[in-house]
């Protein structure tokens, strides 16, 4: 899972910034699509790194990776 960075977004504040919890680059921008109207992609985030971002979201892919670790990690 990584994070996906977009900028531009309609309807927001042109310099704001969206982070999205994704699977992989088409998974994120099918969210953008979906739930925003769009947006510009600007990169990724490094792991690691601070992410300076307005708002997020996590793709529905993610939260099933997501959920699925933590089945395993309780040993579910």
């Amino acid at each position: 899972m990584k994070v996906y960075l977009f900028d531009h977004i309609p309807g927001m504040y042109p310099a704001w910034t969206m982070a999205v919890h994704a699977m992989s680059l088409p998974d994120a921008r099918q969210y953008m699509r979906a739930w925003c109207r769009g947006g510009k992609y600007q990169g990724r985030a490094n792991p690691g790194s601070k992410i300076n971002a307005n708002c997020g979201g996590t793709t529905s892919r993610a939260q099933d990776y997501l959920s699925n670790k933590m089945r395993q990690f309780l040993g579910e």
